[in-house]
């Protein structure tokens, strides 16, 4: 999260020696677990749990190994569970304490929405989807940069330069072979019209490309449309493959097509990776094996052969040892075709070459507002909704549903030592409940222990310090709890 910095060194993803590059990326394991992973995940929490492992005690990819894979059967069964959930509880409980501490100055400033605007809502609300087969995996607004990243990089490897022009003919839809290309575009500064398959060959030919772009079928009609028409485009040197796997004739074969109205050099290029993982991997040119992202992810292969993929950075959605259904050799030398040096995936076999489309029934919840109504909540299935309620975690959704549904909860005050006075106002401000707590501190120094150890009770929305005779005069006229809703 930019506004509370890792304190880890940056990983270089393409040219840092393995010993090194490894030693940094188990220092953004550590900061990635304790401070994302574990506190905002109770799928993973729970798993840690079991594993006996401790997120502060984690000192490698060993320790990683013990932790039990994540299947796609798991993913598949209840989506949401996988998407990170800071909510005020958990950050109260498990969060940095640099957030925990800009909670309390908020609370104390009556300024939570800020918080949530600033800090909260950029690294971890979702406000990107899309769709792997029926699965929504969500991206925040930093995981979209992430994604942008991932993407030039794929155009880089490709060989392109921000002179290339692109024509897309990927389906346009929630998919992330279409939005990683249109985001990784954008940030490479290349120009790129993202025309969708069946578009005729009198307008692909007019745009001029130097890269056609989409998936293999749609390529290979693009293709024959301009051999049909007898178009030749000069210039026309790269096909960039998304989202699926080619054998060696299918390669050629495609190179061909591509050589008959484009450059004698042309190159096809893939980009690809399995369901699930947050970002497609790219080849380099003339290369056939996948540079991966160590800054972003780390992968293993598990004792029976299979890969399995570890996010170290992204939000939204996330998974820890996932099945990736992929066999294959990881290498982590200089690519002899590139030069580049950094973790490489040479792919055997996999459970499926093509990546899943998008698909959902027309019984699926339909896609969420960016701002869901709190009158209103989605049902605890929906792809946008409250994830199930944890027996440790109560359930809310962001940091600023606050209010207990009980008053008993008020008994905590009464309880505490270090309260001398309270009194309890409900408010309804735009829609959401407030509960503003006016308190005299009994021989406290340092306020905000106090306001943190009434938070795992309360949640408040703010707390508004006042002597014990000005409590008193406030109860003796509107009683010990206000509700003003």
């Amino acid at each position: 999260m930019r506004a509370v910095p890792a304190n880890v060194a940056s990983v270089q993803w393409d040219h840092e020696k393995p010993k090194n590059r490894q030693r940094e990326q188990e220092e953004q394991l550590r900061e990635y677990v304790a401070h994302h992973l574990y506190p905002y995940s109770p799928f993973y929490r729970r798993r840690f749990d079991s594993a006996g492992i401790a997120p502060r005690t984690i000192s490698g990819f060993d320790d990683l190994a013990k932790l039990e894979p994540t299947r796609w059967s798991d993913v598949t069964a209840e989506p949401i569970a996988f998407v990170l959930r800071p909510t005020e509880r958990a950050i109260i409980r498990f969060g940095e304490r640099r957030l925990i501490s800009a909670i309390t100055r908020a609370k104390l400033r009556g300024k939570v929405s800020q918080v949530n605007r600033d800090l909260i809502d950029p690294a971890y609300k979702p406000v990107h989807w899309h769709f792997d087969g029926d699965v929504p995996v969500g991206y925040s607004m930093e995981d979209v940069e992430r994604l942008s990243e991932a993407g030039r990089r794929v155009l880089q490897l490709a060989g392109l330069s921000r002179d290339d022009a692109i024509v897309d003919v990927t389906p346009p839809g929630p998919s992330l072979e279409f939005w990683q290309l249109v985001d990784g575009a954008r940030s490479a500064g290349l120009s790129a019209v993202h025309f969708g398959p069946g578009v005729s060959a009198d307008r692909i030919a007019a745009a001029a490309p130097t890269v056609l772009a989409g998936p293999p079928d749609a390529l290979g009609a693009a293709l024959e449309a301009l051999r049909a028409g007898n178009h030749r485009i000069e210039g026309l040197r790269t096909l960039l493959v998304l989202g699926a796997l080619l054998d060696d004739p299918d390669r050629t074969a495609l190179r061909v097509a591509g050589q008959q109205v484009g450059e004698h050099g042309l190159e096809v290029v893939l980009a690809w990776a399995p369901a699930g993982v947050r970002a497609m991997w790219g080849e380099c040119r003339g290369g056939k094996v996948f540079h991966t992202y160590p800054d972003l992810e780390w992968l293993e292969t598990l004792p029976d052969g299979e890969i399995a993929w570890t996010s170290l950075s992204w939000h939204g959605t996330v998974f820890a040892r996932l099945r990736t259904g992929v066999s294959g050799t990881l290498e982590d030398v200089t690519c002899e075709n590139c030069g580049r040096t950094g973790p490489r995936l040479s792919v055997s076999s996999a459970s499926s070459a093509r990546r899943p489309s998008p698909v959902w029934a027309d019984s699926a919840p339909a896609v969420v507002p960016s701002a869901p109504a709190k009158s209103a909540p989605a049902s605890p299935g929906s792809m946008f909704g409250r994830a199930p309620a944890d027996d440790d975690e109560e359930d809310d959704d962001e940091v600023q549903v606050l209010v207990p549904l009980d008053v008993d909860a008020l008994n905590v005050l009464d309880e505490h030592p270090g309260v001398a006075a309270w009194q309890a106002e409900y408010r309804r401000v735009d829609g959401v409940d407030e509960l503003i707590v006016f308190v005299a501190p009994a021989g406290v120094d340092r306020l905000g222990p106090l306001f943190r150890e009434l938070d795992l009770t309360l949640s408040a929305t703010q707390y508004v310090v006042q002597r014990p005779e000005q409590i008193a005069e406030r109860r003796r006229r509107d009683g010990a709890v206000v509700d003003q809703r």
